[in-house]
């Protein structure tokens, strides 16, 4: 079983997840290569393959030797050691990796914290390198957002000289999974496809629709059961339009029941909730007057707002807005569809907002590509593209422009004058109105 490939087993401790992303000329290359227990470790094993070095690795990591012992014991004991090759994270992050002599060129690897980056039969060194460096440069973001990143630059380097069948992404957490009761957190396949990678980008954001319900979109650590108290002021503020600074209260509470934020105007005379209805999201609401002094104007009707009043709207058509009337003023805003809630996209694509103005290509990206991990959201497609063509990647703008239209009219319609747009609007592969 010759398994041609490129792949990195890596982990992120503070999430507590190791995870194996990999791609290959070969049908179906996640049936072999990626290996991983949540607490134990990851393995990738290719080349001439020996799938026993997965559960045999799992089973020495899990025995407390960590990924150099285990890594020598694997090879020590197979006879085919010339032409394997497997990349190995122990629980501590610590990676090590074996290239057989034999395996075909180009082979090697590359290790670092956290990570272990192998490739054989590949157009060049390259493919490795733009594994371990993108993995690197990615610190910060989501270990599945890290990995699929890393397949992308590793195949953008050169990637294996036979081209593109098959990849796969694995990433396990301890009751990470379905109802929190499977430590698969993510189990991502494209066997068979002349893109695979850019399938696969697409996989985790639907993924997490799956995720246990009373956990979706909790921040790390929160769990049911116990009492957290903090201030606003702890929570860090989030530049959105003009003036106007969002707090994502129910991300850093971990609330799934329903939407709470917080909005503050620094001037007099700024918005402090921006016109407009709720008719798209379905959303009844309650906007709480935290401290300073708002105007609201419902449907043409001024409402004056000190500190400690309550708005509650359950009319969905109605217009609303609210003006500070002294600076430093702060809303609370409370919402969600009657008898469910679903997370709004608007609180993932709010934080690119300012990176994008700023020229940030890279923040709003990575934004914009955790918020898709967690809801597949047309809009979320759409601010990416924006975000790519005004950065200079037109390819993979036209290709979030083409998810964002298909999923929304309006979206295709207002992209026909978007500025953002304008550098990928004559190509022919740009959705037309």
């Amino acid at each position: 079983m010759i398994v041609s490939t490129y792949s990195i087993a890596a982990c992120d401790l503070a999430a507590a997840q190791w995870g194996v992303a990999v791609q290959s000329k070969f049908l179906a290359v996640g049936s072999v290569v990626p290996w991983a227990e949540p607490a134990v470790g990851a393995v990738a094993t290719q080349a001439y393959a020996n799938p026993r070095f997965g559960p045999d690795g799992l089973a020495l990591l899990r025995e407390g030797l960590d990924a150099d012992e285990v890594v020598q014991q694997l090879v020590a004991a197979d006879e085919g050691r010339n032409e394997r090759q497997v990349g190995v994270v122990d629980a501590r992050g610590k990676a090590a990796a074996h290239t057989g002599s034999d395996c075909i060129d180009w082979a090697g690897h590359r290790t670092g914290d956290c990570y272990a980056a192998q490739g054989n039969l590949l157009v060049g060194g390259e493919t490795v390198d733009a594994l371990a460096t993108t993995f690197e440069a990615t610190a910060g973001q989501s270990l599945a957002v890290r990995l699929l990143e890393c397949l992308t630059a590793a195949q953008r380097a050169g990637g294996d000289r036979r081209g593109q069948q098959s990849a796969s992404l694995l990433i396990v957490e301890r009751d990470g999974g379905y109802a929190g009761r499977s430590d698969i957190a993510l189990d991502l396949r494209v066997d068979d496809h002349p893109q695979p990678i850019e399938e696969l980008r697409r996989e985790p954001r639907g993924a997490r629709r799956l995720e246990r319900r009373d956990r979706s979109c909790r921040p790390r650590g929160i769990t049911r059961n116990v009492v957290r108290v903090l201030h606003l002021d702890e929570i860090e503020g989030i530049p959105v339009f003009g003036t106007l600074v969002w707090k994502p209260v129910r991300k850093t509470l971990g609330v799934t029941a329903f939407g709470i934020n917080a909005y503050t105007a620094a001037n007099a005379g700024d918005e402090v909730v921006e016109e407009h209805t709720e008719q798209q999201l379905g959303h009844e609401e309650i906007y709480a007057v935290v401290s300073g002094h708002a105007t609201f104007t419902v449907d043409g009707e001024k409402i004056d707002a000190p500190a400690g009043t309550l708005v509650y709207l359950d009319d969905v058509t109605q217009k609303r807005q609210a003006v500070a009337n002294e600076p430093g003023t702060t809303v609370l805003a409370i919402g969600g569809v009657p008898g469910k809630h679903e997370v709004s996209a608007w609180e993932y694509f709010f934080p690119a907002l300012a990176p994008t103005r700023d020229g940030d290509y890279e923040t709003a990206r990575r934004l914009l590509e955790e918020g898709l991990v967690e809801k597949d959201a047309p809009v979320l497609h759409y601010q990416l593209a924006c975000v790519e063509a005004l950065s200079g990647n037109h390819d993979r703008a036209l290709d979030e422009l083409t998810l964002a239209a298909g999923g929304s009219e309006n979206l295709r319609r207002h992209a026909q004058t978007d500025a953002d747009l304008a550098s990928i609007r004559d190509d022919p592969r740009f959705p037309t109105g």
